[in-house]
């Protein structure tokens, strides 16, 4: 892996998966605290993925969050920094490669048509070439983000009207992931509030 920014990776356990491409990593390894910080929140370079938010959810991002997961979850990963990208986004977010038994995630991602390089990416960062070529196969097979006609535009963003999930969908979708939760770390009162709040918006409204 010549010139490839694993040659300066960091190692780390993923803690919480957020979404299809923002997750948090706890440190392990010789650099257990870097730059003040032992748990980085993490958005991927070079892979975007529909937003899983309440009322804001589109087509294929609970996917996109369900493959992190299942992929990403209380595994041992190692992230790098891209030296063409800034480190961190304007929320603070770190923006890594994520690499797993030494595969590029974001390319094992884009391959299943779980999102899109996107419009804020930049030709020149190390991995362009790789990653692309994932999302080129996934939009060729038609699959995933690519399957829905008009739903990614200019192959750089999606079209939240023809990407919209329901609102009721969206609201069991939040349940579905509270209930996770519970199942993977245990119930206690933050989740059992969330859950609760969730439900009662289904019945009640917002």
């Amino acid at each position: 892996m010549k010139n490839s920014p694993l040659n300066s990776a960091m190692e780390g356990i993923v803690t919480q998966v957020i979404s299809g491409n923002q997750m948090k990593v706890s440190l392990t390894g010789p650099n257990k605290v870097v730059k003040g910080e032992n748990e980085f929140n993490v958005k991927l370079l070079l892979a975007i993925t529909p937003t899983v938010r309440p009322h804001q959810e589109l087509l294929y991002g609970q996917a996109a969050l369900n493959y992190s997961k299942n992929i990403l979850l209380n595994q041992k990963v190692k992230i790098a920094y891209d030296p063409q990208s800034p480190t961190k986004d304007k929320d603070g977010n770190h923006l890594c490669y994520i690499y797993i038994n030494d595969d590029l995630y974001q390319s094992m991602l884009l391959k299943k048509g779980f999102g899109i390089i996107g419009s804020e990416q930049n030709e020149k960062l190390a991995k362009w070439d790789h990653v692309q070529s994932a999302e080129s196969e996934a939009k060729d097979k038609g699959i995933g983000v690519w399957s829905i006609d008009g739903y990614v535009v200019k192959d750089t963003s999606f079209d939240k009207k023809i990407g919209a999930v329901s609102t009721l969908q969206g609201d069991i979708n939040a349940v579905l992931n509270t209930v996770d939760d519970v199942k993977k770390n245990g119930l206690n009162e933050s989740t059992l509030n969330r859950a609760l709040d969730n439900v009662l918006k289904i019945f009640i409204g917002k």
